[in-house]
């Protein structure tokens, strides 16, 4: 047996786990260029000071992503389009990749429907607000809805 398991661990160390590593690169952060508006230096009216506002708080922005409904193909789009509106990368969290036990977490929060992913997609919310958002609060939970 121990020998077997030499067998496959040498195996292992010779032929990386594509998938395994294309899985957490497609979530890593990126740097675009910032296209954003410059914030303004003077404010006339009441709009442009709330605009101002908004706009200096887009850096604190945390913008929290379920991790399902092809988010492994989005990812690197969204991660690269709110970073070039200011949003911090650090700032952009994307919910724990799927396991028994995150299903299980947030499965009994409902959804009767038949289809697997309609039902993944609310332990995956419920992980960003139950334990993303209790480390350091979200201000956002973006659940985008992509159709052909």
């Amino acid at each position: 047996m121990k020998g077997i398991k030499a067998g496959i661990e040498s195996l292992k160390d010779a032929h990386p786990n594509f998938v395994d590593l294309a899985s957490k690169e497609v979530f890593r952060p990126r740097s675009p260029k910032i296209i954003a508006d410059p914030i303004p230096t003077r404010a006339w009216t009441k709009s442009a000071k709330e605009r101002i506002a908004l706009m200096q708080n887009r850096k604190q922005v945390r913008i929290g992503i379920p991790r399902v409904l092809n988010a492994y193909a989005y990812a690197p789009v969204f991660n690269a389009y709110l970073a070039s509106l200011g949003v911090q990368p650090e700032n952009i969290i994307y919910s724990d990749y799927t396991s028994p036990e995150l299903y299980r977490a947030g499965s009994s929060r409902g959804a009767i429907d038949p289809c697997f992913p309609a039902k993944i997609g609310i332990p995956h919310v419920y992980n960003l607000i139950q334990e993303k958002h209790r480390k350091k609060p979200l201000n956002v939970i973006f659940f985008r809805c992509t159709t052909c």
